[in-house]
């Protein structure tokens, strides 16, 4: 069950990652800009419990160490509200399949706006988001893909007197994009 839990409750965290940028790359496909692997806290309001709840899932995270593209770094900011009620244990067994709207603003004040996908596997014990996306719009990057990979951890209880908040999210591959 705490496994499940874990799953559910980490697809959620990944799909509100924007540190966590990925889509498939053509082969040959070089990086146009390539920054440290992405971490931070993502929040869940009003948090997961036994007790069913619609959730908004919130983060503003920062990019750090950035070469080429003309860019040093930035700050990746979304939020998404839920459809539907969530517990754990529902996240677990029906993920949602929704998509996240994230803006970057990079160091050189340019941003790119792309709408992330998550896809999230277990290794190890451990919950893996694999995150994509095409920027879709703004002044930098438009029609490049970015990606990274992070492994989830939960924070908290999910107890209705102790709901889950937080996840914090260490990078597990270099954010990039191309």
């Amino acid at each position: 069950m705490r496994l499940k839990r874990f799953a559910g409750v980490g697809l959620a965290i990944a799909l509100m990652a924007p540190v966590g940028v990925l889509a498939a790359q053509p082969a040959g496909a070089a990086a146009i800009v390539t920054c440290a692997p992405p971490s931070g806290t993502v929040t869940f309001t009003p948090g997961l419990s036994s007790v069913p709840k619609i959730q908004t899932t919130s983060f503003k995270l920062p990019i750090k160490n950035c070469k080429g593209g003309g860019v040093t770094g930035g700050t990746s900011a979304g939020s998404t509200k839920g459809t539907k009620p969530q517990t754990c244990a529902s996240f677990a067994t029906n993920p949602s399949a929704a998509n996240t709207k994230v803006t970057i603003t990079w160091s050189n004040g340019k941003k790119s706006i792309s709408t992330l996908a998550t896809k999230v596997s277990s290794s190890g014990g451990s919950l893996i988001a694999t995150v994509s996306g095409k920027v879709t719009s703004g002044t930098a990057f438009v029609g490049k893909t970015l990606k990274t990979k992070v492994k989830v951890t939960l924070k908290g209880k999910c107890t209705p007197t102790a709901p889950l908040k937080q996840a914090v999210l260490t990078g597990l591959a270099p954010f990039t994009v191309s």
